[in-house]
């Protein structure tokens, strides 16, 4: 009998323990953005450093900083050794600024702006509206539009998503045959560049806001500097003129009928051989992963009023209703869905 009330009582502590872990999450979430913000995996790299020479190089407060080293440690987001000294683990390495698939600005965004909109969570719950004009006064755009720090993290932090999903369609065959592709909500061009890459013969267009365009022109790279042109774009009014169009998460922001009405501006510009390549995280109704929940409960707090998560045929239905017509669909390792569409007829 004592020995079953103590097998229950230390059940019930770890659950004690692992709740109260779960109920500081948040923390973490800053702590991690805290550390890529301040670019301590750069600053590990090449060799491992204490925490008094880390807050050293950085202006910083040791006796803070060795506690926000530990935490991360302990979780595994950098390695320590027996003397105190940190390095870079497999998951801060992609905190590294020059990793090829670094997520350290997706990870200050998620850490910074998102938490903060997360605040709100309350409110969308009860509300069914976007927790973001309640937390920041305005929606994500005008946040950008208003704060060019939150501009520039938006920016870099797509583009960290954005990154490995051009590396994965690069060698798409339709890209043979186009002279010209239209990114639309290309923020800084970061998805064209593979592909421009693997097809030398192609020009980019990244259709965005004006802002967006405007540190894309700084942040390309000098050798695509001819080949990339950004173009001020309302994507509810207009796109530009191409034979590839690429909407990668655009419709991830929007309800339906605002989906339908963005699509249907991209088939009126389209011409008779042009193809639209959609890529969208698939979110199915019988979806369990963690990972692909929060996603979707994210785009209740950050996107407009009403947007919701979708599997492939939710897709696939918003796409027949703007005029489309679905020519090929398939899903990639990332977990996107890519659907390529024509004109109907």
């Amino acid at each position: 009998m004592g020995t079953h009330m103590n097998s229950n009582m230390m059940t019930e502590t770890t659950v004690h323990r692992e709740l109260i872990q779960l109920a500081g999450g948040a923390w973490l979430a800053r702590a991690l953005a805290v550390a890529a913000r301040l670019g301590i995996p750069d600053l590990v790299h090449e060799q491992p450093r204490d925490s008094t020479a880390i807050a050293n190089a950085l202006g910083a407060n040791t006796f803070v900083l060795t506690r926000l080293m530990r935490l991360l440690s302990s979780c595994g987001i950098f390695s320590e050794t027996v003397n105190g000294s940190y390095s870079n683990s497999v998951m801060s390495e992609l905190l590294r600024t020059d990793h090829p698939r670094s997520l350290r600005f997706f990870t200050i965004l998620a850490g910074e702006d998102y938490t903060d909109a997360f605040g709100e969570l309350l409110h969308s719950v009860m509300t069914g509206e976007s927790a973001f004009p309640r937390a920041f006064g305005g929606s994500i755009y005008d946040h950008m539009d208003s704060n060019q720090d939150a501009g520039h993290v938006y920016d870099l932090a797509m583009g960290d998503l954005a990154r490995p999903i051009g590396l994965l369609i690069a060698q798409r065959p339709e890209f043979s045959a186009a002279s010209t592709i239209v990114d639309v909500g290309g923020g800084i061009g970061t998805l064209l560049l593979p592909i421009l890459a693997a097809h030398p013969h192609l020009r980019g267009i990244s259709a965005d806001r004006v802002d967006v365009c405007a540190r894309g022109t700084m942040a390309t790279p000098s050798e695509f500097a001819d080949r990339i042109d950004f173009m001020p774009t309302d994507f509810f009014d207009s796109v530009p003129t191409g034979d590839i169009y690429l909407a990668k998460n655009v419709l991830h922001n929007w309800t339906d009928e605002h989906c339908v009405h963005i699509l249907g501006i991209i088939a009126r510009t389209m011409h008779s051989q042009a193809r639209l390549m959609i890529l969208e995280p698939l979110i199915e109704d019988d979806d369990r992963s963690p990972r692909n929940l929060m996603d979707a409960l994210l785009q209740a707090v950050i996107c407009e009023s009403g947007t919701i998560a979708r599997g492939q045929a939710q897709l696939c239905d918003i796409v027949q209703q703007s005029g489309l017509s679905i020519i090929d669909q398939s899903r990639l390792p990332s977990g996107h869905g890519l659907i390529i569409c024509s004109l109907e007829g």
